[in-house]
């Protein structure tokens, strides 16, 4: 039987590794032109003209199969050019993601055309929510919590590389060609979006590139009260990286600068380390459930849609499409078929969803009347107008009453059936080979389907 004193001072010392790992690095060297402009190489097969911007949302492993079932759809539809054809998925430049969203884009920006071998059976299938169970009924992780510096969110972001990135760091995504993968957080303490980008880093003198991306994926996917926050050190003022001059001309503008300036503002809060020496992360959804926010305020600090796309390398590009997972359910709906009130917990998912599904369908309006400000701003510079789509993919697309119904039933949680992981990848095939803007697409780029029913 082992000593019990053995057991304290190993716990102890346990405890004071805890205390004393470091949660994000500082930077040490000066940050390159492609990290300031968020540039990832893109692949050589691609056409110049056209743009796919993906965004997934929060919803679980629910919102994680949506996501899977476009990237399948898009990696069997071929776009013909002048050595062959390449996949429709060759042309997407960014995914931006949250929460349960932010599982594939992570895997797809290590990983690749891998995710379609490994991402369903270790994480679709991988019953991630029993290994995080099993993690946290753990003696020693109780005592491994009883440390300030290593909360529930650090255990799900042991169980998340375990399982699916092994080590991953953001150098290890950038370094390879591929879209550009915004991993979205909240900053709980600002209440609005935090990215994983190595610019927003710089304004923390913290570098990105030896980050985990497991730790990133957790930070998004920290739902309130179940997760606690994921916590980053602000070293501001510790590195030879200093803010872009265009946050204090917008500030000096003023509240007349619309978006720009609140922009403007929440990042300058960064600069003073000793107002805020800890940043504290939490779901992205709470602030941007589709993820959307990242291309308007990526457009918003560039001045305009014609910088954003130059400074990208996208300048010949004439057409954007946004293909848009949208996995949010309607719990109240469900109440009917109880003979009792809603408790505390059915009340909060209630209205907390409601909150959501405003926020998404006010982002998607948003988006829409961006997008005609976008082309005639493209278009006033000499370019040409852009011609736009916009693809949804969600339940409320469905056709069938009784299967949006059935979707709207399934639980946010990190285990669902492999039978229903299977019907929502379907769900994503069904709604893009009926969606009007989709079809569109593949008409004007001469799009071949290798999928059934495409």
């Amino acid at each position: 039987m082992p000593d019990p004193r053995q057991i304290i001072f190993g716990a102890m010392a346990l405890l004071a590794a805890c205390a004393h790992a470091p949660m994000n690095v500082r930077l040490s060297r000066p940050l390159t032109t492609a990290e300031v402009n968020r540039e990832r190489p893109l692949g050589l097969k691609r056409s110049r003209d056209l743009a796919i911007v993906l965004s997934f949302s929060g919803g679980g492993v629910r919102a994680s199969a949506l996501a899977y079932g476009v990237l399948e759809v898009l990696a069997n539809m071929w776009v013909p050019d002048a050595g062959g054809s390449h996949r429709l998925l060759d042309e997407v430049t960014l995914i931006s993601a949250v929460s349960g969203g932010s599982f594939p884009a992570a895997y797809y920006g290590l990983y690749g055309d891998r995710i379609f071998q490994d991402f369903e059976p270790r994480f679709l299938k991988g019953h991630v929510g029993r290994k995080l169970t099993w993690r946290l009924l753990s003696p020693i992780n109780w005592i491994r919590m009883l440390s300030p510096s290593f909360g529930r969110s650090d255990l799900a972001a042991e169980v998340y590389d375990d399982v699916l990135f092994h080590g991953g760091t953001f150098a290890d995504v950038n370094d390879r060609p591929g879209p550009l993968i915004a991993i979205q957080a909240t900053d709980v303490v600002e209440g609005v979006r935090f990215g994983f980008a190595a610019d927003t880093f710089g304004l923390i003198c913290s570098d990105l590139r030896p980050l985990p991306v497991a730790r990133a994926v957790a930070a998004s996917a920290a739902f309130p009260i179940v997760f606690s926050p994921v916590v980053l050190r602000n070293y501001a003022g510790e590195c030879d990286h200093h803010e872009p001059e265009w946050i204090a001309q917008t500030l000096e503008r003023g509240p007349g600068a619309g978006r720009r300036y609140q922009t403007a503002r929440h990042l300058h809060a960064y600069a003073d380390p000793a107002a805020r020496p800890w940043i504290y992360l939490v779901d992205g959804g709470v602030s941007d459930n589709l993820g959307l926010h990242r291309v308007f305020d990526a457009v918003a600090e560039r001045g305009g849609v014609t910088e954003v796309l130059r400074v990208r390398g996208l300048a010949d590009v004439r057409r954007i499409a946004f293909i848009i997972v949208n996995a949010q359910t309607t719990p109240a709906e469900r109440w009917g078929l109880a003979n009792a009130a809603p408790g505390l917990v059915t009340m909060l998912d209630a209205v907390t969803s409601v909150q959501i599904n405003r926020s998404n369908f006010e982002s998607i309006d948003l988006l829409r009347r961006s997008l005609a400000d976008w082309s005639k701003e493209h278009e006033d510079a000499g370019l040409g107008p852009l011609t736009t789509y916009v693809v949804e993919v969600g339940f409320d697309q469905l056709t069938d009453e009784v299967a949006r119904r059935e979707f709207t039933g399934v639980p946010t949680t990190f285990d669902l059936p492999d039978q229903e992981i299977d019907l929502l990848r379907g769900v994503a095939a069904e709604v893009l080979f009926t969606s009007d803007d989709f079809q569109r697409l593949m008409k004007d780029m001469h799009v071949m389907s290798t999928m059934p029913g495409g």
